[in-house]
């Protein structure tokens, strides 16, 4: 059987869309790559089509390939003729993409393919994460499989008064699942499934840049135990119609990102800021209003810094008006305190008053679909609910649930002492919901030192766990509520022990693979490149854990505000990686 050397952009794209985008884009096989990746739907732990498309091109081009039980795609090429004794290497990027996308905007990224727009030297997508981290760097991964014909050598860059052909030793490429999630196709990789000790990441967005480290995580689930007005005159008062208006309160606009890689910016949380908005405006309200939450949300993935959050409020009808100024005033002082319009231009508050048939918060974020079952909804809105049947927190619950909010923390903790401005330990406050037995908070702590990241999970459980509910009286509410969800997933209130965790990756600036990147950096750029470490988590840490001697690194093309709605790839800068990527494999070849 005949097999492929290149394959045609019409025979791998399907939408109309997207062969004009490539051609746009410069025609480079990298691109076509990503175009395919752009048309096929890709959220953690949903990796099927694109898994099936990363295989099928393996087919065509008569390339070696394995699946493995955790997901991940190895495709083997061998190396060029006369190469055969030089060390394999491995490339590795993962599938899945992170699926963010701005209020209001009607895409499923289940189904639905990421629709893009080039602006100026930046390729973006309309309203939602662009998944260039990582579909850029399997568009890579796929590109490097094509024999480099003689005819495609000026579109890749390289002149033809080159004599030298690209040489490469043993390619294995690695295409992992879930790395956005649990990583749980570099936890549970097969050991057998590489041969290669030498390996190149491509999951990093800097240009002329190498990272030689990365920080380990873990994430931490708590649950704060509420108490819903359900009897007594609490009950009748929320019972009576007309004495009680619903308020949505809906923090959106901010700009979001990366939680571990940008924690140490200026970057609004949406959970509590909207929670600090709530609070003040609780105490300014004349006792008469009666605010109390009926439901609240914020953030849609563990790793995104949350860029909304919205809540339900119960207010006094009487009252409205005076509590709707009061908010207003409130996001004045608490986002425009403590943010310059510079740093969070787009942050606005929308108070609008709303119905018990308004279901907003019934749909639960991915990462809460851990709690769903066990927890349940908020029982503010039950379906077809009116007035007559509203259900808020006590205001006891209220205050509790928004002082947990604004207590935990969210942000940098240790600096590295080793390398000048990397954070070294943080903690980000990622996702919220109020739910029918508690008040669920997701966070995602990370560290390059073992012993910190330890030393955070003890803290979190001392802090916010029963020492917690005790100083704020709920210790008796906490005991009540845990026996009615005693059995299930989370059977106690507080902090779960550290969950997902993964390790980190410890620098070494002295190996021969960063020495061949280098080099190839600096004949590509005519600089040294940056070599750094990164407050985020690469897979390289299960790598080298995993597979005893292997060498790393991670590099990319430049890709901005990865996992938020702003997400974008700098087109000029792709280009470049490749020949770096290839010049990289040359020099392993020739030294």
């Amino acid at each position: 059987m005949s097999h492929e050397r290149i394959l045609s952009a019409e025979s791998l794209l399907h939408l109309p869309t997207s062969i004009p985008l490539v051609d746009q884009l410069g025609g480079d096989a990298i691109w076509k790559y990503f175009a395919m990746c752009l048309e096929t739907p890709r959220p953690s732990s949903k990796l099927d089509q694109i898994r099936a498309k990363v295989t099928g091109v393996a087919d065509r081009l008569g390339l070696v390939h394995k699946t493995d039980r955790a997901g991940n795609v190895l495709i083997c090429k061998p190396a060029t003729p006369g190469y055969e004794h030089v060390a394999a290497v491995a490339l590795q990027c993962h599938l899945d993409m992170v699926t963010s996308k701005n209020e209001g905007v009607e895409h499923d990224f289940d189904v639905d393919p990421i629709r893009v727009r080039i602006d100026g030297d930046w390729l973006k997508a309309e309203s939602t994460t662009l998944g260039a981290d990582d579909g850029i760097g399997v568009a890579a991964c796929l590109a490097l499989l094509e024999d480099i014909a003689p005819e495609r050598m000026e579109l890749e860059g390289r002149s033809h008064k080159d004599k030298r052909e690209f040489v490469h030793p043993a390619l294995e490429l690695l295409f992992t699942a879930d790395e956005e999630t649990t990583m749980s196709g570099a936890m549970d990789i097969d050991p057998e499934l590489l041969k290669a000790r030498l390996m190149i990441n491509v999951d990093s967005e800097e240009q002329n840049s190498i990272c030689i480290g990365c920080a380990g995580g873990f994430e931490k689930i708590l649950l704060l135990p509420v108490e819903w007005a359900e009897n007594g005159d609490d009950a009748a008062a929320l019972s009576t119609p007309g004495t009680f208006t619903l308020l949505s309160v809906h923090l959106k606009g901010l700009l979001g990102g990366h939680s571990g890689a940008q924690i140490h910016e200026p970057l609004g949380n949406g959970i509590q800021l909207l929670a600090r908005i709530l609070s003040n405006t609780i105490d300014a309200a004349p006792a008469g209003a009666d605010v109390r939450l009926a439901a609240y949300k914020g953030g849609t993935a563990i790793n995104a810094i949350p860029r909304e959050a919205r809540a339900v409020v119960a207010v006094r009808t009487a009252h409205v008006a005076e509590v709707v100024t009061l908010l207003d005033t409130a996001f004045a002082s608490v986002v425009r305190g403590r943010y310059t319009l510079e740093q969070e231009p787009n942050a606005v508050l929308a108070v609008a008053t709303m119905s018990g048939s308004d279901d907003w918060h019934r749909t639960v974020p991915t990462p809460l679909k851990v709690v769903e079952d066990e927890l349940g909804e908020s029982p503010a809105f039950a379906a077809g609910a009116t007035n007559a049947r509203l259900c808020a927190l006590t205001p006891t619950s209220t205050r509790a649930s928004l002082d947990y909010i604004t207590s935990l923390h969210h942000g940098v903790i240790y600096k590295s002492r080793e390398v000048e401005g990397l954070v070294e330990t943080s903690i980000a406050f990622t996702v919220a919901q109020l739910t029918d037995s508690g008040l669920y908070c997701h966070l995602f702590a990370r560290s390059s030192n073992d012993a910190h990241m330890v030393e955070v999970s003890q803290r979190l459980d001392e802090s916010h766990g029963a020492s917690w509910w005790e100083a704020h009286g709920l210790t008796q509410l906490a005991e009540t509520a845990a026996s009615r969800i005693n059995g299930k997933t989370l059977q106690k209130f507080g902090p779960t022990p550290a969950l997902n965790g993964f390790p980190g990756w410890m620098p070494n600036p002295h190996t021969d693979l960063l020495k061949s990147t280098r080099s190839a950096y600096e004949s590509e750029y005519g600089v040294q490149p940056r070599v750094y470490a990164v407050h985020a988590g690469l897979e390289c840490g299960f790598w080298q854990r995993t597979f005893a001697g292997m060498e790393c690194v991670s590099v990319g093309p430049e890709v901005a505000a990865a996992h938020s709605p702003d997400e974008r790839l700098e087109i000029s800068t792709v280009r470049p990686f490749m020949r770096v990527l290839r010049a990289t494999l040359d020099l392993l070849c020739r030294q």
